[in-house]
């Protein structure tokens, strides 16, 4: 059987649920900077080599800027 040798970055942004979380509009906007942050995550990932995985960091939020 042949091998496949796939080469990965995966960015990852953890999220927590606080205590006042109310669902709706609050649930998309959770959402999409869940998504954002785990992007950013995997561009650093990519940036710094193959094989990689970065976890976020509110740092690489404001070096975004």
């Amino acid at each position: 059987m042949p091998s496949i040798l796939a080469i990965v970055s995966i960015g990852i942004a953890l999220n927590t649920i606080s205590s006042g979380y109310k669902g709706g509009r609050d649930r998309i906007v959770q959402a999409e900077n869940l998504l954002r942050n785990a992007n950013l995550a995997i561009y650093r990932a990519r940036r710094h080599g193959e094989s990689r995985y970065e976890i976020f960091d509110t740092a690489m939020d404001s070096n975004a800027l």
